[in-house]
């Protein structure tokens, strides 16, 4: 399944409650996560199938989306909600997180092959 894999089958698993999260710091570190992953597949060419919530524009049931334009709008939602701990703060420092995390895009990391033989998360758990 490799690492793109495993990230979308957790966004698909934790979308909902991420999306309906009373802390908003969680909700804009779930999203700039969940759009460093996106534009990875977006760059590999791929769409994914995705339940969206309606608190994020959503439909709440699974359709295809591109990549990219998902990546997109969830950066801009991150950095909405960054720029509102901002304001209440009186500094720039969350949106400047926020920006060193989107360093990460473009960026390829090493990890396992694209299909894992076994499908284990578990590196120690892989058979040879």
């Amino acid at each position: 399944m490799g690492y793109l894999g495993r990230g979308l089958r957790i966004l698909r698993e934790t979308i909902g409650r991420a999306a309906a999260h009373p802390v908003a710091y969680s909700r804009m570190t779930y999203l700039t996560g969940a759009s460093i992953l996106l534009e990875r597949v977006a760059r590999g060419g791929e769409r994914v199938t995705l339940a969206l919530p309606a608190a994020w524009g959503g439909e709440e049931k699974a359709r295809d989306h591109d990549a990219g334009e998902l990546s997109a709008d969830f950066a801009r939602r991150a950095m909405e909600l960054a720029m509102q701990f901002d304001a209440r703060n009186g500094n720039a420092s969350i949106s400047a997180v926020i920006e060193e995390w989107g360093r990460f895009r473009g960026v390829d990391m090493p990890g396992p092959r694209d299909e894992d033989e076994d499908g284990s998360d578990d590196p120690k758990e892989q058979q040879p």
